[in-house]
């Protein structure tokens, strides 16, 4: 489909050299386009597979894409986009076909709690964080600012619903789905979806997204794979039957996967002799950093590289797009818990070996 984006600021002052940048996905390419801005004036013009969401984004300075602030973000789509303004993207009016109708719609809808979580994050800003003092107020603002968030997902759910029909209802309800997607919460939503919005690149998407996190949930047989371990043995999860097995993603520039380490080798060391063993499988693409990590944070279990290049990766298989995450498999091979954090590893192992809390 062609496209067009035109874009107007009326009272645009330019730097020598000043552009406007178009950022968005064709197919699985991510395409960075760029024009001159003259006299407040810019165009965009080229073909998509499908509609995509974009950034357009305005260099005021002259210094360059990454330098510049001023971004919104647009809907490329059949036909003409126009882009009308005073002095800045963030306060112009975007206007086109369908999907941009759809987009405005949705911005509408968040309009009172974009300006609050704004209201909060300018707030935030001034916090001095070694300032003792301060630190009531970095609470409270902590707290509102995550009530706004929750707030935020309801208006999303809220749309979604209300807007079946509508092709944007797809990215709202991915974000809502975000990289550990809830079933029980998903689901409803996404078959509620008509079949023309299940149907473009995004609902494609969240709909295999969906059946591979079914696929590992609570209940479902673990997803078998076989690959090397640190030392060069092949590991198959099937060779581990009859015993309780967790399977435990990570990576050596994650903190919250490092901070959780001492909790998994505290388990392993108390349940080892009566049944249990862990898989650490880390998703980092340096092979030295993670030897590293393996050796610093002393893990004294199977430990995997899970690199595409060795075939199929692990993370896919169980739907893994962000760590930490685990699954505790039981001797037949079944997920009986997802994601035990701290403590919770002990307790559920406990309960698992010895009957007690």
């Amino acid at each position: 489909m062609a496209y067009k984006v035109s874009g107007r600021l009326q009272e645009f002052k330019q730097a020598p050299g000043g552009k406007a940048f178009l950022i968005f996905y064709n197919g699985n390419k991510t395409i960075t386009d760029s024009t001159l801005v003259n006299d407040g004036q810019f165009t965009f013009q080229g073909t998509i597979s499908d509609y995509s969401s974009a950034q357009l984004i305005l260099d005021h300075s002259g210094n360059g894409l990454r330098k510049a602030q001023d971004i919104i973000q647009i809907y490329l789509e059949k036909g003409l986009i126009t882009v009308l303004g005073k002095d800045s993207l963030k306060s112009a009016k975007v206007s086109g076909a369908v999907i941009n109708k759809q987009n405005a719609r949705y911005k509408e809808l968040l309009k009172a709690n974009s300006e609050n979580l704004k209201s909060i994050s300018d707030k935030w800003s001034k916090i001095i964080p070694k300032d003792t003092s301060m630190r009531k107020l970095n609470d409270q603002l902590a707290a509102a600012y995550q009530k706004e968030v929750l707030a935020r997902e309801q208006l999303n759910i809220q749309f979604v619903k209300e807007n079946t029909d509508a092709e944007i209802s797809a990215d709202i309800l991915s974000r809502v789905a975000g990289p550990m997607i809830k079933v029980e919460k998903i689901e409803p939503l996404y078959n509620s979806l008509s079949e023309k919005v299940r149907k473009t690149r995004t609902g494609v998407k969240l709909g295999q997204d969906l059946a591979l996190t079914k696929a590992t949930y609570i209940g479902s047989l673990s997803p078998a794979f076989a690959k090397d371990d640190i030392n060069g043995k092949l590991i198959q999860l099937t060779d581990l039957k009859g015993k309780y097995v967790l399977i435990d993603f990570w990576a050596s520039w994650c903190t919250p996967c490092r901070a959780e380490n001492p909790y998994v080798i505290k388990a392993y060391n108390q349940f080892k002799g009566k049944g249990f063993e862990v898989l650490g499988i880390s998703l980092d693409k340096d092979k030295t950093a993670w030897l590293k990590a393996v050796k610093d944070d002393a893990l004294p279990y199977i430990q995997i590289l899970d690199e595409a290049a060795t075939g199929e990766r692990i993370a896919d298989k169980y739907a893994v797009k962000a760590i930490p995450q685990n699954f505790l498999v039981d001797p037949s091979g079944k997920i009986i818990a997802r994601n035990l954090r701290g403590d919770d590893l002990d307790k559920e192992l406990k309960k698992i070996f010895t009957g007690n809390l």
